[in-house]
């Protein structure tokens, strides 16, 4: 073990020397304004899509993007997202345009990450960031997506930031919060799971006896209800509804079922009380997609297609009244099952997901002969690959991890430690947010835990530094 760490240090302090020395003909020495490295670093992270020829679309794509372009608005989705498609896609001119969008705000949050956590940051530096992050530690496969969880990387490191002590100018200030808005309301998921992240940071702070530290938790629980009574302004803009989001009562019944706590309550109470399912019960467990959106599902037109039933709030209340623990327990489960569940490609690949392509062509008139000509169309977007490298990535990560020299440099910088559990806290609150209220799946964590990797590798470049000029110190007799 002390072999590998300490080929895993001279690895990482080789490539710091490396983009700090004299990289690519003294790269560093390039004085390029701010905005050439966002740009280089959004180029990176769309390389996904342009090695698919074109944005990658998931179900959901097909409806953020027609209810952006046709300004129809569903209540069970926030239309932040449908909006910022609609605006960045120049009215569907082109998807290239939204993709584009969400991949500079993403490179402008790891380029100031890198100022505000390590003082400097160079060209080679930042591009071998970025390239790590998007080709080896999945990323770009998540950006290259227009998709909601695209903008959850974006909501979690504005969020880091936010929280953080810096000494930042006020326009640098106005731009992440500016970013924390626009994605955070891109879902409601991020919205819950802020929250959750937020109480859970706000009681680990108690530890700390920082005065700066508490003035950040404090600005930022402001800014966090700021976005929450901005949430039914903007709803009330583009639908004339102040309500953001209303529950589904499908979704949330498929939940159930596929627990089995449905199937345990008629059973052991459709003799006493008349449940609109006891006459014709649901195949016990089924999957809640299957459930949902099968041949027969309940978004299908069957006898359940009526979503506004009041009845299927008496079987939902019944359900948590008489099985608390099970429902719990049910949780729990399923909870520690996402945690683990994060392959890149979740479902991007199948044949319905192609059939569901080619309605969304229509709308980008320009990217017409890119979409039909995507890989991801003719089935050859694979991900065996990247889902290799993102496991490879996190046993790098642990090994680092398991370096007391690395934690001891860590943690001296408070500043550098609680960067990194804020993202621990919002990965594991990610993973218990949708395991509970929706089904385990892995493209919810898969669009988060590369910034493991990512913030790890970010933090090395300052730590194996010091860790460096120790053993040089040391060596000479110093």
């Amino acid at each position: 073990m002390a072999i590998s760490m300490f080929r895993v240090q001279s690895v990482f302090s080789h490539l710091h020397s490396k983009t700090n020395r004299y990289p690519i003909k003294d790269m560093n020495k390039l004085k390029i304004p701010w905005v050439g490295y966002i740009l280089l670093g959004s180029a990176l992270f769309s390389i996904g899509a342009v090695w698919n020829k074109a944005p990658i679309l998931f179900y959901d794509s097909i409806n953020y993007i027609t209810d952006g372009l046709n300004g129809r608005y569903v209540s069970i989705r926030m239309v932040t997202y449908p909006l910022f498609v609609k605006i960045t896609s120049f009215s569907g001119l082109s998807l290239w345009g939204t993709l584009l969008a969400q991949n500079l705000m993403l490179s402008f949050l790891l380029w100031r990450m890198q100022i505000d956590l390590t003082k400097k940051v160079t060209v080679a530096g930042f591009m071998l960031i970025c390239a790590l992050s998007a080709l080896v530690f999945g990323g770009t496969w998540i950006q290259s997506q227009i998709m909601a969880d695209a903008m959850t990387p974006v909501c979690v490191l504005s969020f880091i930031l936010i929280l953080l002590p810096s000494t930042r100018t006020l326009s640098y200030e106005l731009m992440i919060w500016a970013t924390f808005a626009i994605s955070a309301l891109s879902h409601a998921s991020h919205l819950i799971i802020l929250s959750l992240a937020f109480i859970t940071i706000t009681a680990m702070s108690r530890f700390v006896r920082t005065p700066q530290f508490a003035f950040q938790i404090k600005k930022t629980g402001g800014i966090l209800v700021a976005i929450f009574l901005l949430s039914p302004l903007i709803n009330k803009a583009a639908t004339g509804d102040f309500i953001p989001v209303q529950s589904s009562q499908p979704h949330l019944l498929a939940r159930l079922i596929e627990t089995g706590i449905i199937d345990r309550l008629l059973s052991e109470k459709c003799g006493e009380k008349k449940y609109i399912f006891c006459a014709n019960k649901p195949i016990p467990e089924t999957e809640a997609n299957d459930f949902l959106w099968g041949n027969h599902g309940m978004m299908r037109g069957n006898t359940y297609r009526n979503v506004d039933n009041p009845e299927y709030a008496i079987v939902i209340r019944d359900s948590f009244r008489y099985y608390p623990m099970a429902i719990f327990l049910a949780d729990l489960r399923s909870f520690f099952s996402q945690l683990v569940h994060y392959k890149l490609g979740d479902r991007l690949n199948t044949i319905e997901m192609r059939e569901q392509i080619l309605f969304i062509i229509m709308y980008d008139p320009l990217g017409f002969a890119a979409f039909s000509k995507a890989k991801q169309i003719e089935g050859k977007l694979h991900f065996t690959w990247p889902n290799r490298l993102l496991i490879t990535s996190f046993v790098l990560m642990f090994l680092i991890l398991l370096s007391r020299r690395f934690r001891e440099t860590l943690l001296k910088d408070k500043r550098k430690y609680w960067a990194f559990m804020i993202l621990v806290v919002y990965v594991i609150s990610n993973a218990a947010v949708c395991a509970s209220l929706s089904n385990v799946r892995d493209r919810y964590q898969a669009r988060v835990v590369w910034l493991l990797p990512t913030l790890l590798f970010l933090l090395s470049f300052e730590v194996m530094s010091e860790i460096q000029i120790r053993a040089l110190t040391k060596r000479s007799g110093v």
